[in-house]
């Protein structure tokens, strides 16, 4: 078989496995994996992404991943503690930067709201 069958057939197929994965909702099993995966991936983010981690019933507007977005890019020193199926990030000054509020959707956490509390 010629090259140009060989490049062919692997684009074909990197096509179909990037569509694919971008129709897969995010899955989360805990809190912690969840906001280490957004601070991770916010930066390159898009609006259309971050909603598949969304919970059916979220109060969360494109503003606030836009507020979000721009918090984590800042990159501020922090740490956070966990209750039920909340998060609350601190920066290290012991100033609150955020809070989460998660459901658990068919066994996956799904963000449900987020505050933003900025000086």
């Amino acid at each position: 078989m010629s090259k140009k069958y060989h490049w062919l057939v692997a684009i074909l197929l990197l096509t179909v496995l990037l569509n694919g994965c971008s129709k897969e909702p995010l899955k989360f099993r805990n809190l912690l994996e969840a906001d280490k995966y957004y601070h991770s991936n916010i930066e390159g983010m898009e609006w259309s992404v971050f909603e598949k981690g969304l919970s059916k019933n979220a109060q969360v507007s494109k503003d606030d991943f836009q507020s979000f977005k721009k918090l984590i890019k800042g990159d501020p020193e922090s740490f956070h503690v966990v209750l039920d199926n909340e998060m609350y990030r601190f920066s290290l000054d012991k100033e609150l930067l955020y809070q989460t509020i998660w459901k658990k959707e068919h066994g996956t956490y799904k963000l449900k709201d987020i505050y933003i509390y900025e000086n």
